[in-house]
């Protein structure tokens, strides 16, 4: 996952720099968490509205897109400009799962809490049953172990969501042939995340078919011209063939990498065909 795959927040771009914004705008994301927590420790009620211009800022979006490929964090789309949000991981300003919290108001504007998410993912939307996407929702496993002030740590807390900058999202989803997303062995955090990402979405699992169909385009493909080779044929013809096979394995080879679209579904049934073979 993977939402599905892992991206880990020390990645480095070519250069080998850690992909972060700069100084400046860590000392200005350092000063306002300083002025919100101070007005909360005044005044308890304090209604607190994180600011876009700080936490969404260019800088900030330029950043998210490099460190996730210019994927989604959860579902591995692609979006277009338009069509993706910076996202709380821990929800700024309010917790679905518990009326009396205030939100993560001290985590509004640290970077390790942002997240490249597509709108599907991110945003309520209802349908004829329930509300999907992530929105505010933060499900815990024990809810006396959540957080409520920055004095408070949040190592304690075993959330119920599939985070995919500190797990491995394949060590709790598969997907199958189809495009549907799968929570191994019935797993709590890869059931809450499905349902809470939006992962199932029908257009999601029918552009993540799309690219596993031509994935087994490919391995199709190579078993065949693979079968060939076995078989007597003419010199020229047998390096024809040996060169297709080059330029077919490096497309497939290409599929499986972190940066390309739905790269852990890919993996998930790369995985499935090597445990078939062997």
């Amino acid at each position: 996952m993977i939402l599905v795959i892992k991206i880990g927040r020390e990645r480095k771009d070519q250069l080998e720099n850690v992909i972060i914004p700069s100084e400046k705008w860590i000392k200005k994301s350092i000063k306002e968490t300083d002025k919100v927590i101070k007005k909360f420790k005044r005044d308890k009620n304090f209604k607190f509205k994180a600011n876009p211009k700080i936490y969404g800022c260019r800088e900030v979006r330029k950043c998210l897109d490099k460190l996730f490929y210019g994927k989604c964090a959860y579902c591995e789309w692609k979006p277009t400009r338009s069509f993706w949000d910076v996202e709380h991981f821990r929800p700024k300003s309010r917790v679905h799962e518990n009326d009396h919290h205030k939100g993560y108001y001290w985590l509004a504007y640290n970077w390790n809490n942002l997240y490249l998410s597509c709108h599907f993912c991110n945003r309520s939307l209802k349908d004829e049953k329930s509300t999907l996407g992530k929105s505010d929702h933060f499900p815990l496993e024990d809810e006396n172990n959540r957080s409520y002030t920055p004095d408070s740590p949040i190592i304690n807390e075993q959330y119920l969501l599939i985070d995919p900058c500190s797990d491995n999202p394949e060590k709790y989803l598969e997907f199958n042939i189809t495009g549907e997303p799968i929570a191994i062995d019935n797993n709590k955090k890869a059931i809450e995340s499905i349902k809470i990402y939006n992962l199932g979405d029908i257009k999601t699992n029918r552009l993540r078919e799309a690219k596993i169909n031509q994935y087994l385009f490919y391995i199709d493909a190579l078993q065949t011209l693979k079968s060939i080779l076995n078989e007597p044929i003419e010199k020229n013809k047998r390096k024809d063939i040996e060169n297709k096979i080059k330029d077919i394995e490096k497309r497939s080879n290409k599929m499986l990498k972190d940066e390309e679209g739905f790269s852990g579904a890919i993996r998930s049934i790369n995985m499935k065909i090597k445990s078939y073979i062997s």
